[in-house]
């Protein structure tokens, strides 16, 4: 599968768990039914709110001058 189509993947996720949680109003729940950590899902949820859909993309953690090269 491409990079791109798994990232894009990956967000819809983050954003599907973010929204059942408000749905059914229950962080625990809804972590537990996606069998994520409470703590992953408030790192989600504050990148959500800072910047949107695309804060929930993977960030890289290399300098940009080595994904330059």
């Amino acid at each position: 599968m491409q990079k791109e189509v798994r990232e894009a993947f990956r967000i819809h996720f983050k954003w599907t768990v973010l929204e059942y949680a408000k749905v059914c109003r229950t962080v625990a729940k809804a972590c537990r039914e996606f069998k994520v950590p409470r703590s992953t899902f408030y790192n989600w949820k504050k990148a959500f709110y800072k910047e949107g859909k695309s804060g929930l993309a993977r960030k890289s953690l290399l300098p940009e001058t080595i994904l330059e090269a």
